[in-house]
């Protein structure tokens, strides 16, 4: 018998739509709200959110199925199980009477301060209320006050505001790992909060303020500065560190105001990015930034003020003098020019070209570094950071990187890795909070000689694993006992190679990522 089922009177072929994986495997396992939006109908909600488990306390969600006793929560429901020779209703006259009634009730005790909330223009309780809410209110009570909490420098809170949708709640405790933020009391008397006075220590707690749906949690660093629709918004890249996720600039007056997280097109979701993402851009505008150019005095050592204009001149004068004695086939002094970590990605192209040019130029890195640190052209292995498979590993090992603050990515894709299941974490490093557990191997040379060596326990489970994750920070190779991991790493890449590992070398900024000079 061919089953069939009818979304607001279109009919659908229910084992096309669930039943063929070849097609649509991402559905057999959707909530019926997602598939909705698969179907491009879009139902309001406020606890939902992509990444977060499902809470349907908001109950704004609600549709009609036929000769269902009342409406149901799309959210919680799976599709595949209730769709299958049924009828459904997204837009009847239950459906809008029962958000009507819950819209009510979410305006109860929220207070009418739209006009000085930060998140106007941006609010998702504003904009179901324009379209669900109602012009007359039944209950004339005070409205309930919630006093306010200190969670951090980052996130200003007006709690009068919350709805209790609790994906702050959630984020917390299945994202970012610290279970500092909650919702104690009942009834009337239910709040968020920390239990007792702390701030919310986490590195990703910036990403509450975007999931918040109401102007209960906003900026500290954006308070009554502009509104969404005076901003420009320009998609880039996360300039932090070395995995390049994509972010959204909004821009005014040529100046950066905010940066917020992108849309990821691999899983479909948006970015958790970090909070030195978020605000790291405080500092391009710092008044102690060096904005003009100098020259040193080779008899007085004293700096001699230059202008930009004529840096740039005499230089083109040195790069003509040098390249018109290279043809001549005269002797050829090199220019050696020295950059650190803190020059930007469009600098190190425009010198790479120059050096491709002119053989006379030499690039210099300022740390002294006389180790190849480049592994991964030393092992020519799969090292692509945005499509680690770690669901076929079983093994993790971590050597002088505290993935948390360093890589704060990567250690979203460990840690749920390991929720996961059959997955173990080996640390060799300082002993840190990685918000999940890890196996303590050692921090001294010792230890990692006995790895090098094999006679170490870890060289066991090494043996006996398929697809290990290498995982190391490649600052750790400017200390002065970095050759025994050389021979760790480099020594045994003809093993790694068998076992198909996966090397990566976790650069502090992303400027710096696949770029080496020696």
């Amino acid at each position: 018998m061919k089953s069939v089922f009818y979304v607001d009177g279109k009919k659908y072929n229910y084992n096309l739509e669930f039943e063929n994986l070849k097609i649509n495997n991402n559905r057999i396992n959707s909530s019926l709200l997602e598939y909705l939006r698969y179907l491009n109908i879009s139902i309001p909600h406020y606890c939902y959110s992509d990444g977060l488990s499902i809470a349907g306390n908001c109950r704004m969600c609600l549709i009609e199925i036929k000769n269902a006793p009342k409406p149901i929560v799309s959210c919680s429901v799976s599709a595949k199980s209730c769709l299958n020779n049924s009828e459904i209703f997204t837009n009847s006259p239950l459906v809008k009477k029962a958000r009507e009634n819950i819209m009510e009730f979410l305006l109860l005790n929220h207070p009418l301060d739209c006009p000085i909330c930060d998140q106007g223009g941006e609010c998702d309780l504003q904009d179901q209320s324009f379209v669900f809410g109602v012009t007359q209110k039944r209950f004339f009570n005070f409205k309930k006050i919630v006093t306010n909490k200190n969670i951090g420098p980052i996130i200003k809170t007006v709690m009068t505001r919350c709805i209790h949708c609790t994906r702050c709640v959630r984020f917390a405790n299945e994202v970012a790992g610290v279970e500092d933020l909650g919702m104690f009391g009942r009834g009337m008397n239910s709040e968020i909060g920390t239990y007792v006075n702390k701030f919310f220590n986490s590195e990703l707690s910036g990403n509450v303020i975007d999931l918040c749906p109401v102007g209960a949690l906003t900026s500290k660093q954006y308070p009554f500065v502009n509104r969404s629709w005076e901003l420009k918004t320009l998609n880039s890249i996360d300039y932090s560190d070395g995995f390049g996720l994509d972010i959204q600039v909004q821009l005014k007056n040529n100046k950066i105001l905010k940066i917020l997280p992108g849309y990821n097109t691999e899983s479909y979701t948006s970015n958790w990015i970090s909070d030195k993402t978020r605000f790291s851009f405080d500092g391009m505008f710092s008044p102690n930034r060096i904005f003009h150019t100098s020259t040193l005095d080779g008899t007085t050592k004293t700096q001699i003020p230059l202008p930009w204009k004529t840096l740039f001149k005499e230089l083109t004068c040195f790069l003509y003098f040098q390249d018109h004695l290279n043809r001549h086939l005269l002797k050829i002094d090199y220019l050696i020019i020295l950059f650190n970590n803190n020059i930007n990605l469009e600098s190190i192209n425009l010198l790479i070209l120059l050096a491709k040019r002119f053989s006379f130029l030499k690039l210099r890195k300022s740390e002294n570094i006389d180790f190849n640190n480049d592994l991964e052209s030393n092992f020519m292995l799969n090292v692509s950071t945005q499509k680690i498979n770690l669901s076929k590993s079983s093994l993790c090992l971590l050597t002088g990187i505290n993935t948390r603050y360093e890589s704060s990515p990567l250690n979203l894709r460990l840690r749920q890795r390991y929720l996961k299941g059959n997955f173990e974490i080996l640390s060799f490093s300082s002993l840190v909070d990685l918000t999940f557990p890890k196996t303590y191997i050692g921090s001294d040379v010792k230890t990692l000689k006995s790895i090098t060596e094999g006679n170490n326990i870890f060289c066991q489970k090494l043996a006996t694993t398929t697809n290990p994750v290498l995982i190391l920070n490649s600052e750790i190779f400017k200390r002065n006992d970095r050759f025994w991991l050389n021979d760790f790493y480099v020594g045994g890449k003809d093993f790694y190679s068998k076992h198909s590992s996966t090397m990566i070398t976790c650069s502090k900024t992303f400027r710096l990522a696949k770029t080496n000079f020696y």
